[in-house]
């Protein structure tokens, strides 16, 4: 499991005129930054199961997520709302990060157009659950991102394929 650090959103962004359009280039060694017990750099398409990404837009926080072995992108806003760059943004990375780091090594080209997008609001979790919680002030949403990222661990950690949301409501 990789969790970037709550800048990643905001630089892979940072460069861009248009707020919607990814700049890998701000990001391309970040990976490569991340080491392994052996000193190897980290590869998220042999070493991470679930990506995720703290984003900040204003004064908003949410967590989007790419799940390798589900081939999802995943997004959960605790206000229920979308932020539309989050998938083309992230199918945008992963090509280029495939192509910078693989490709580049001999691997074939995957265009990772076949990642589910999924808005997780939309999404009936199971039958007790629902979809994800909403929060029902403006003051929440950190809370909120933080404790899906718990959730979410806490199923991969467990072997589940979905977070069971206890009790989690403002």
């Amino acid at each position: 499991m990789l969790i970037w650090k709550t800048q990643w959103w905001q630089t892979i962004l940072k460069q861009s005129t248009n707020m919607s359009k990814c700049e890998y280039k701000t990001v391309n060694r970040w990976t490569m930054k991340r080491k392994d017990e052996n000193g190897k750099s980290m590869d998220i398409f042999n070493d991470v199961d679930i990506m995720m990404v703290p984003i900040n837009a204003g004064l908003h926080w949410s967590l989007g997520l790419v799940n390798f072995k589900k081939k999802t992108i995943e997004y959960y806003c605790s206000l229920h709302r979308k932020v539309q760059a989050f998938p083309e943004c992230m199918k945008q990375y992963l090509k280029d990060e495939w192509k910078d780091k693989k490709k580049n090594a001999g691997q074939p080209e995957v265009a990772f157009d076949d990642y589910e997008v999924i808005w997780m609001h939309e999404t009936q979790i199971d039958s007790e659950t629902g979809t994800i919680p909403k929060q029902d002030n403006s003051d929440d949403c950190g809370v909120f991102a933080i404790l899906f990222a718990y959730y979410i661990s806490k199923a991969h950690v467990e072997g589940r394929e979905q977070p069971v949301f206890e009790n989690a409501s403002a």
